[in-house]
């Protein structure tokens, strides 16, 4: 093998390795991602439930209250989300 090859050899080995850090990162980054979205649904159905049972046992300001918190937050999250998103599309250097 001469120098040239073995260069090229090196090269696309190095290649090869960063490819899948790349791909080990991505997937790290979805895998948390859905993590985050089933906490995020477990806690407003929690949210949801308490507020229900607050309204049926006597309660209802306080379910009121607790239950409009969790739309709103479900509403904050859910825009906060599609706005990122819609940067990312439009600037996808910026991320």
């Amino acid at each position: 093998m001469t120098l040239v090859e073995s260069e090229v050899s090196n090269q696309h080995g190095a290649s090869a390795h960063q490819r899948r850090l790349q791909q080990q990162a991505v997937s790290a980054g979805i895998t948390m991602a859905k993590r985050g979205q089933a906490v995020a649904a477990l806690l407003g159905l929690s949210f949801l439930a308490a507020a229900v049972v607050l309204a049926l046992t006597g309660n209802a300001l306080l379910g009121g209250v607790l239950g409009l918190a969790d739309l709103a937050g479900i509403v904050v999250s859910f825009t906060l989300g599609l706005s990122r998103r819609r940067a990312e599309q439009t600037h996808p250097d910026t991320h």
